[in-house]
C-alpha cells in the first residue's frame, strides 16, 4: 500500500508539474496513458553551500525510446516551473543539478517529469532509497538524542540484512536542514564515532557505495536526529553561581546526563583564563571534584571524559567560575594602611565568628612571592612592620571540625611601609659635624626611656651600634660619612619599634688639624722632644696616643712623660724615622670613641749628629783607663735624672755604669771588663715612673786589656 501510495503521489505530482510547464499542449499530446516509471537514481549530496547536490539516473535502459533518442532532455521536479537541463555522461548516465525546496522523501523517492525535445514528457519515479533496506529506526545513535557539546556520539546503520553490509562503503554527513549543506563526518564504515563540533539540530545523511559495481544509494533522516546544546552547563557549581572569594573553594559536579550510563567513566578538569589559552590540571580527578583556584580571576573550564567508547572533550564558551579578590575580607586600621616604619597597624579579618577557626598572617612583597608570617595570631592582631615597602596580606585559617584550611591573599598591596626623617631631632639641624664633634639625637613622640641607637652609611645597613641608650643621646659618630639612623623602642607586649631616617641625617667631614705638633711638622734631632696637641677638647674626654712608620700601622703607644692620658703631652722619640701620629679620643658622656690618624707623618727624627759623643772619641780605653760619655738629650728646661748603662747586645742585658744630674758622666771604673759594648742612656723625671730610652744602634765604647799588644784597640782583640 505504501508503494501505491507512491506512485498515486508521483502522478498528482506530474499532472500539476505539467499544467505549469510553458507548452502545456504540446507536452499532453505525447502523454496519454503512459505509466508511471520507476528507475534508481543516484544522490550526490553537496560538498559546500555554493554547490548543487546532484542526482544521476543509471538505469538509463529503462526509460522510454522516446527520451533514449532525444537530442534535448530536460526535467521538472517541483512547481517553479523551471526545466533543468540533463547532461549526458560518457558512460551513458544521466546528471541533473538538484537545487529544491522539496526534499527527497524518507525512502528515498523523488517524482519529476522528464521532458524530451520539448514535445513530450514522461512521468518518472526516481529511487534514491538504499539498496540495502534499512529497519527502524534507520540509523542509531548514542547517546541519543540531547548531547552536549564535546560528547562523542556513536552512529550506526540499522541495517535488517547485515550480511551485504562488507560490500559496501558508507559515506556520513549532516546538516542542520534536510535540504543541507551537508559536512562529510569522517569515516566510511557503517558504525562511525563523531565529535559534534557546533550547536544545533542535525540531520544525518548516509550515502552507500557499492564497492564493485559502484552504485550508490542513499537515505536522510525525515528528522533530526541529534540535538548538541551549548558546553557552558557541563559543570555544576557550588556555590551556584560560581562567584567565591580568593583562597577558598568550589565545588564542580560534571552535568552530562548523556554519560551517565556510560560505564568505566574517567573524568579529567583543567582550567584557563580564556579558551584561546593553554589549560591547567586540576590535581583531583572525578565526576564531582573539590577545586581552590590559584588566584583571583575568571576562569574558563574544560572537562575530558574517558570511556570505553573513546574521549569526550568539553570546553565553556563562557567563564564558569569567579574569583573575587580577597581584599573585602582583610580590613586594616587606619585603613589606608600607610605607616612611619615603627609604628603598629591593625589586622582584622571580616569572617564570621566560628570558634572552630583558628587565624594565621602573613606578608609578602607581592601575591605571587613567598610569604612570612606574621607575629601573633588571633582574628584580629596588632603588627609592626620591621621592613619598608608595599606589602600583600594573607590569611589563612584552619577549621578544627573539618581540618580544612582557606587562605584568603589580597590582590594589592594593604599595608604600606615608609621611613621618615620627622620621627628623630638631632641639634645641631642640620646636623654637619667635623670628625671629633658631636651631635645631640633624639627620638620625637616615644614614651620609652630604654631606646637602642644605631647607625649606617646606607639604609640597609648594616647598622653598627651607637653606645649610648636613651630616648636623647649625645653621639660622637667614629668616622667620616653620612649616616643613616635607626632606632629601636621596645613596647610594653616585648616587641620592637623599629625607625630608620629615610635620609642621612648626620654629615661628618674629616679635618686634618685634630693634631697638632710643636715645632710644627717637627724636624727633630735624636734626644729633641716634640709636643703633641689635640685641637679637639671634650670635657673629661680620654685621649691615647700612638705611632707608627707608616699609615696603616700597626701602631705603638706613645712614651710620654705624662702620666695621665691628656689632650697635649710631650714626646721624645728614642730612634730616628719618619712616624705618623695616631689619636684615640674616649667621651665618657656619649661613650663614644672616635680616632685620627695623620696623613703624612708628623714627626722625623734625624741623626745628624751623635746622640752619644765620647771622649776620647774612639770610644777605644783600656780597662784601667776612663772615658767620658755624653749624651745629646734637650731637657726643654725640666728636670731629669740620668742612668747609664752599658752591654754587649743592643737587647741586652746591660750593666749599669751609674747615675747623674747632667746628661754625661765620667766613668772611672778601676778595672773595667774588656769587651765591646752598645750604650744605654736613660732619662726619668724626679719622682716619676716614666723614664726615656736611648740605645746606641752600633757599639761605642771599646774595652781592650792593659797587656794587650799592638795594635792596642785591633778589632781582633774584642770579645
Amino acid at each position: 500500500m505504501k508503494k501505491l501510495s507512491g506512485l498515486t503521489t508521483s502522478l498528482i505530482l506530474a499532472f500539476s508539474i505539467l499544467s505549469a510547464c510553458d507548452s502545456p499542449s504540446a507536452l499532453i499530446a505525447e502523454r496519454k496513458d503512459q505509466p508511471t516509471l520507476q528507475i534508481r537514481a543516484n544522490f550526490q549530496a553537496a560538498s559546500s553551500s555554493l554547490q548543487a547536490a546532484t542526482l544521476t539516473i543509471l538505469e538509463v535502459d529503462k526509460l522510454p525510446e522516446a527520451l533514449k533518442n532525444a537530442s534535448l532532455l530536460e526535467i521538472v521536479f517541483d512547481t517553479t516551473k523551471a526545466r533543468i537541463p540533463i547532461t549526458r555522461n560518457s558512460d551513458g548516465t544521466l546528471t541533473f543539478p538538484y537545487r529544491s525546496s522539496r526534499p527527497i522523501s524518507g525512502e528515498g523517492e523523488l517524482p519529476v517529469l522528464i521532458v524530451g525535445d520539448r514535445r513530450f514528457s514522461y512521468s518518472i519515479l526516481l529511487e534514491t532509497g538504499p539498496e540495502l533496506e534499512l529497519a527502524t529506526p534507520a540509523i542509531e545513535v548514542q547517546p541519543a538524542m540531547n548531547i552536549t557539546q564535546g560528547t562523542r556520539l556513536r552512529l550506526k546503520a540499522n541495517f535488517k540484512d547485515p550480511s551485504k553490509i562488507p560490500d559496501y562503503d558508507f559515506f556520513w554527513s549532516a546538516a542542520t536542514a534536510s535540504a543541507g549543506p551537508w559536512q562529510s563526518i569522517s569515516g566510511n564504515s557503517d558504525t562511525i564515532s563523531w565529535d559534534s563540533a557546533k550547536i544545533g539540530n542535525y540531520f544525518i545523511h548516509l550515502e552507500m557505495r557499492h564497492k564493485k559495481n559502484q552504485s550508490t544509494s542513499s537515505y536522510t533522516s525525515p528528522t533530526a536526529l541529534v540535538r548538541v546544546l551549548d558546553s557552558d552547563h557541563l559543570a555544576l557549581t557550588e556555590p551556584t553561581s560560581g562567584v567565591i572569594l580568593e583562597g577558598e573553594k568550589i565545588k564542580l559536579k560534571a552535568n552530562l546526563p548523556e554519560l551517565e550510563n556510560l560505564p568505566n567513566l574517567r573524568y579529567l578538569w583543567s582550567y584557563s583564563v580564556s579558551t584561546q589559552a593553554s589549560f591547567s590540571p586540576i590535581v583531583e580527578e572525578g565526576a564531582q571534584i573539590t577545586w581552590e583556584p590559584p588566584r583571583a580571576g575568571s576562569y574558563f573550564l574544560r572537562l575530558q571524559v574517558l570511556s570505553d567508547q573513546g574521549n569526550s572533550t568539553y570546553t565553556s564558551s563562557k567563564a564558569l567560575v569567579q574569583v573575587s579578590p580577597a581584599d573585602s575580607v582583610i580590613e586594616t586600621l587606619p585603613a589606608s594602611g600607610s605607616l612611619i616604619r615603627g609604628e603598629s597597624v591593625n589586622l582584622s579579618a571580616k569572617l564570621v565568628d566560628s570558634p572552630e577557626l583558628s587565624y594565621t598572617w602573613f606578608y609578602g612583597f607581592s601575591p605571587q612571592a613567598s610569604f612570612t608570617p606574621i607575629p601573633g595570631s588571633g582574628k584580629n592582631i596588632s603588627w609592626t612592620p620591621n621592613l619598608t615597602g608595599d606589602f600583600y596580606l594573607r590569611l589563612r585559617t584552619f577549621n578544627t571540625k573539618t581540618n580544612q584550611s582557606v587562605s584568603y591573599t589580597s590582590s594589592k598591596s594593604l599595608v604600606s611601609v615608609r621611613d621618615s626623617d620627622a620621627v628623630f631631632t638631632t641639634d645641631p639641624s642640620p646636623a654637619s659635624l667635623l670628625k671629633g664633634s658631636s651631635v645631640n639625637i633624639s627620638l620625637n613622640d616615644s614614651s620609652s626611656e630604654n631606646i637602642i641607637w644605631s647607625y649606617a652609611s646606607t639604609s640597609q645597613g648594616p647598622f653598627l651600634p651607637i653606645p649610648a641608650t636613651g630616648k636623647k643621646i649625645l653621639w660622637t659618630p667614629p668616622a667620616s660619612g653620612s649616616f643613616y639612623l635607626r632606632a629601636e623602642a621596645p613596647r610594653a607586649d616585648g616587641s620592637l619599634a623599629t625607625f630608620v631616617s629615610a635620609n642621612s641625617l648626620v654629615t661628618v667631614s674629616d679635618r686634618s688639624d685634630a693634631i697638632q705638633t710643636e715645632p710644627q711638622l717637627a724636624n727633630l734631632q735624636l734626644g729633641q722632644a716634640v709636643t703633641l696637641r689635640s685641637s679637639i677638647q671634650v670635657a673629661n674626654g680620654s685621649y691615647a696616643w700612638s705611632y707608627a712608620t707608616n699609615a696603616s700601622g700597626p701602631f705603638t703607644p706613645l712614651p710620654s712623660l705624662e702620666s695621665q692620658a691628656l689632650s697635649t703631652v710631650t714626646w721624645y722619640p728614642t730612634q730616628s724615622g719618619s712616624y705618623y701620629i695616631k689619636l684615640d679620643i674616649s667621651d665618657p658622656g656619649s661613650k663614644s670613641a672616635v680616632s685620627f690618624i695623620s696623613e703624612q707623618p708628623l714627626v722625623q727624627i734625624l741623626e745628624k749628629q751623635p746622640f752619644f759623643s765620647l771622649d776620647p772619641s774612639s770610644g777605644r780605653i783600656k780597662t784601667t783607663e776612663h772615658v767620658t760619655i755624653k749624651a745629646q738629650f734637650d731637657t726643654r728646661g725640666r728636670a731629669f735624672n740620668y742612668g747609664w748603662a752599658y752591654g754587649k747586645s743592643a737587647a741586652g742585658p746591660f750593666t749599669p755604669m751609674g747615675g747623674s744630674a747632667l746628661p754625661e758622666i765620667f766613668w772611672n771604673l778601676s778595672n773595667k771588663p774588656a769587651g765591646s759594648y752598645y750604650l744605654r742612656f736613660t732619662a726619668t723625671p724626679p719622682g716619676s715612673d716614666r723614664t726615656l730610652t736611648y740605645i746606641s744602634s752600633t757599639p761605642l765604647l771599646f774595652v781592650s786589656s792593659s797587656d794587650a799588644s799592638a795594635p792596642e784597640f785591633g778589632i781582633s782583640s774584642l770579645k
